[in-house]
């Protein structure tokens, strides 16, 4: 009996997955690509620093030439600090050589979709969320680091490029508002890349619950960047 065929997974489109991505303890030490693991939608790099998000994307290059990925219809998608982060990822061909976050040649993207985006930095700042995270992962306040907030906080980088879908619960009122804070400062700008969608019945986490009535939109966020 002769041997089966070996399976071979399929990749053609490719999302990076930042869903359930904290942000990591503090803002360099790059660990890597080579610690960002492949997932069959492409790469999950959960509880990775801000460095790390931006070569695990560009390390999609080196996923390619052994799978049939294309290039040219990759989405990044990502959940509160993960929504924040896929923004950034966006963003990152504006980021200037002389900066700490300059990396050469960043993968371009078809898309960004962003679910609950903590994406106001300065104003999550003033609030001490979260045991003041933004101050450990920014190393500093919007006063104290202004080089590193007007390359990290997406509304400081705007219009960022990219096309964007912002996707957030009608009933999440802990985070909505800072989508919304960066949804209307990108627009002022002059940013028509991006669209808003409310969903309907969602808080927070229904946007990443596979088994909510929100997850259609979400689906539908990500194939509307797939053209």
């Amino acid at each position: 009996m002769s041997e089966p065929a070996a399976h071979q997974d399929e990749y053609h489109d490719a999302l990076v997955d930042m869903l359930e991505l904290i942000w990591g303890r503090g803002f360099m030490i790059p660990d890597g690509p080579r610690n960002a693991r492949r997932t069959v939608a492409g790469l999950d790099l959960r509880n990775r620093k801000v460095l790390d998000i931006g070569s695990g994307i560009d390390h999609l290059r080196n996923l390619a030439e052994d799978h049939p990925l294309n290039l040219g219809q990759v989405v990044v998608m990502g959940h509160s600090a993960g929504g924040h982060l896929a923004l950034w990822a966006g963003a990152r061909p504006k980021i200037l050589v002389r900066h700490d976050l300059y990396q050469a040649d960043p993968l371009p993207l078809a898309g960004v979709v962003a679910l609950a985006p903590a994406a106001a930095l300065t104003k999550l700042h003033q609030q001490d969320v979260c045991d003041k995270v933004i101050d450990r992962l920014m190393d500093g306040s919007p006063a104290e680091r202004p080089d590193r907030y007007a390359y990290v906080e997406p509304a400081r980088m705007a219009p960022i490029g990219v096309p964007q879908t912002l996707l957030m619960g009608v009933y999440d009122t802990n985070w909505t508002p800072h989508g919304e804070e960066y949804y209307t400062a990108a627009r002022a700008i002059g940013d028509n890349m991006m669209r808003r969608v409310m969903a309907p019945e969602a808080g927070h986490f229904e946007v990443i619950n596979p088994s909510s009535t929100t997850w259609p939109l979400v689906l539908e966020a990500v194939r509307s960047h797939l053209q």
